[in-house]
């Protein structure tokens, strides 16, 4: 692992409407046939299993996994064994399909946390039944918390074991104390490294300093807030960890290219 520079602050993702949501039961040597799927999907494995053939290749999901299948796909589903297979599928459309590209997704995502998105998923499916406008949005956003729960869960995988495993504690660190006064030699604490090795693993991992982490998650926050329009420059700047409002204006413009006002 060299030079990976993750960085998720950009990810964005804006879900349009929920297709369907429903759990299903199938049988043994049931045949299921997709062409050309109109929407996207998750799909959460209850028990026993199920074979996906994309033509080109075969993927077995079963249960700890979800399947995520992108807009445009054909396959057909075979149930390999007497278990049967039983799942929940949460369909969806996007506002821009093109967002969908930024996030590491595979076919099959393998998952810590059956229970918590078993609750998701339930929870998606009961809203979706419901039918209201109030369910409707429910059901989106509980959408957007399985994004955030498999991108948590791509990450602690990929750190799980790693000598990058405190560079990420660090961030995430980071993310959660943006407001408060941050210093590199706490940070490389957190890490386990020291202060000599910790920043250049650092910007190995994520392409930015330390310092320029903690300023990029504070600017991204400064952003969401002006663009809310409910908040004065000095409220935002003491939000978003800035020393003063003439501190935060500076450091707004020289990352951004504009004043926070202009913004």
């Amino acid at each position: 692992m060299n030079n990976i520079q993750i960085n998720h602050s950009d990810l964005n993702i804006s879900v349009k409407d929920i297709i369907t949501a429903h759990k299903s039961s199938r049988a043994k040597n049931h045949l299921i046939k997709k062409s050309d799927r109109k929407s996207f999907g998750f799909i959460l494995t209850l028990s026993g299993s199920a074979i996906y053939d994309y033509g080109h290749k075969k993927i077995t999901v079963s249960k700890n996994t979800v399947l995520f299948v992108r807009k445009g796909e054909s396959y057909t589903v075979n149930i390999p064994t007497d278990e049967g297979w039983e799942h929940i599928i949460v369909a969806f459309d996007l506002w821009d399909d093109r967002e969908i590209k930024n996030f590491p997704f595979e076919t099959v995502n393998k998952i810590s946390h059956q229970k918590k998105l078993e609750d998701i998923f339930i929870e998606i499916c009961e809203n979706y039944t419901r039918g209201s406008s109030v369910s409707k949005i429910r059901a989106k956003s509980l959408v957007y918390e399985i994004f955030a729960v498999l991108l948590e869960n791509i990450e602690s995988e990929m750190f799980e074991n790693s000598k990058y495993s405190g560079i990420y504690a660090a961030a995430r660190y980071i993310e959660s104390n943006y407001k408060e006064k941050i210093s590199v030699k706490r940070l490389s604490e957190i890490s386990g490294y020291s202060i000599s090795h910790f920043p250049r693993l650092f910007k190995n991992l994520y392409g930015a300093s330390p310092n320029e982490y903690i300023i990029n998650t504070r600017i991204i926050r400064a952003k969401n807030m002006l663009r809310a329009g409910t908040f004065t420059l000095s409220e935002i700047a003491e939000e978003c960890g800035f020393s003063n409002v003439y501190y935060f204006s500076r450091i707004f413009k020289k990352y951004v290219g504009i004043t926070p006002k202009s913004y």
